[in-house]
């Protein structure tokens, strides 16, 4: 695949009615993101058997903590061209649908073209950890300690009251 997601699970109010705690079933992001480094590392040295082509270097290329998910990546097939440190794994949506009427349409060939380029926010290590700038995060009036990314400091628009209350 050309993409492996390492997410941990997102918590829904139904692990409460089974008396599951968060702190019992669902890690943090940043044991999401160790997670992905050895997977990373794990993926490296891979030995295939047989005519199977090789497993390609996975790079760690984009994370997101409200979803708590690590994104690997094929590289260099999904590097923006000349630059190692960008990516192109979001979708630009209008192009592809544009790309599906054309007769010439291949999904194989067709994947770049209808790549976006990471925005810097959601490259992995940034500071915004996949959290959009222009969003002011939904505090939870319980909200979880993760030691990853400290959520008053990561955005100018959280103001000084809501920050407070994290």
């Amino acid at each position: 695949p050309d993409f492996v997601e390492a997410k941990g699970v997102t918590p829904v109010p139904q692990f409460a009615k089974y008396g599951m705690s968060l702190a019992d079933t669902v890690p943090t992001h940043s044991e999401v993101r160790e997670f992905a480094a050895l997977l990373q590392e794990e993926l490296a040295n891979v030995e295939l058997e047989g005519d199977a082509a090789p497993v390609d270097g996975y790079a760690l290329a984009a994370e997101h903590r409200h979803s708590n998910a690590v994104l690997l990546a094929r590289s260099p097939f999904w590097r923006v061209p000349g630059c190692h440190e960008r990516w192109r794994t979001w979708i630009d949506f209008e192009a592809f649908f544009d790309s599906l009427d054309k007769p010439e349409f291949e999904a194989e060939t067709a994947k770049l073209q209808y790549s976006a380029e990471t925005p810097e926010w959601a490259l992995w290590g940034a500071a915004e950890a996949g959290l959009d700038p222009e969003d002011v995060p939904r505090m939870s009036s319980r909200p979880r300690p993760d030691d990853y990314v400290n959520m008053a400091s990561r955005s100018p628009r959280v103001r000084p009251r809501e920050a407070s209350l994290l």
